[in-house]
This record gives C-alpha cells, sequence and structure tokens, in this order.
C-alpha cells in the first residue's frame, strides 16, 4: 500500500515503541518536526564536542593547543560547534597560552630549587607551615592623619588655571 499525501508531510521519527510522529515536517527539514531536528541537532553537537576532546589533550604546550584549536576551527568552519561555543574556547585556550611561560618558570624554578637541596644536603621532608600570630593590630583610637597632595592626583585643569593667575 503506498503511503498516503498526508503521511509524506508528517516527521519520520519512530519512537522506542515502533509509533510514528504526527507532527508537520519542520519548515527546512527534509524529514523531522521541529522538535526531533532540534533534538538532533543537539545529539550532532554532543558527538561533534565529544570528538574534539576525545583525545586527552595535555594543554601545557603551545602545539598541544595549536592542534586542538585547528580542530575547532574546522569544526566551527564546517558548522558542527555554535559560533558562540567555538569562541568561548578560543578565549580559554588563549588564557592557556598566557599562562606557558609562568608554568615553564615555575617549572624551572623547582628544578633548580630541587637540584640545589639535593646537593648541599639530600632528601629534605616537606617543610612545615609557618604562622605569624604577632602582627600589631591598627590603632583606630587616634584621628586620621591629614593626607597631602601627592603628584599621583589626578591633573585638575581649572585648579592649575587659577594658581597661574595667582
Amino acid at each position: 500500500m503506498p503511503p498516503s499525501p498526508a503521511s509524506e508531510h508528517r516527521c519520520q521519527h519512530r519512537s522506542p515503541a515502533g509509533r510514528r510522529c504526527r507532527l508537520p515536517l519542520a519548515p527546512g527539514h527534509p524529514a523531522l518536526c521541529l522538535h526531533h531536528a532540534r533534538s538532533h541537532e543537539r545529539h550532532q553537537l554532543a558527538e561533534s564536542l565529544a570528538e574534539l576532546t576525545a583525545h586527552p589533550t595535555d594543554f601545557s604546550s603551545a602545539a598541544a593547543i595549536n592542534r586542538f584549536l585547528a580542530n575547532l576551527l574546522a569544526r566551527a568552519a564546517h558548522g558542527l560547534i555554535p559560533r558562540r561555543d567555538a569562541a568561548l574556547q578560543g578565549y580559554l585556550c588563549q588564557l592557556l597560552l598566557n599562562t606557558l611561560p609562568a608554568l615553564r618558570l615555575e617549572s624551572l624554578d623547582q628544578a633548580a630549587l630541587d637540584e640545589s637541596a639535593l646537593a648541599e644536603t639530600g632528601p629534605c621532608p616537606e617543610p612545615s607551615p609557618v604562622l605569624i600570630c604577632d602582627i600589631p593590630r591598627p590603632n583606630r583610637s587616634l584621628p586620621p592623619a591629614a593626607t597631602p597632595v601627592t603628584a599621583s592626583e589626578p591633573w585638575d585643569a581649572s585648579s592649575a588655571a587659577e594658581q597661574m593667575r595667582r
């Protein structure tokens, strides 16, 4: 039996029980209603993002961040990732790139410190934290001192012109 003309304009989605959706086709989608088309897009987006982050990436080198950004750009260009998500992930990668010099310096300092400590005394135990409890509190019984005008205050053109007239 051929499908009726009314069924050609219905959503092609089938539920797990085998029932077909009764909603009309979404404008611009050939086989699904608006609800199922959006659901399908969200599912594809989740798969795309899962593929993007599937490979565990160590973001401690510029090359690893560059590979991630190249993959992100390719997916954003094909429309697999929304523009806002791609922009956010690009911004976060920029922040990671900005912290790389500090990470390298910190690791070099730690390595130098470890080498010097090992050369002098051998392996040392973890230092215990030092608590300082004898810091004096401010004396609030005195009136506040008059603060002198310093060069760090903003320049006022009217007061400068008034001083020049004198």
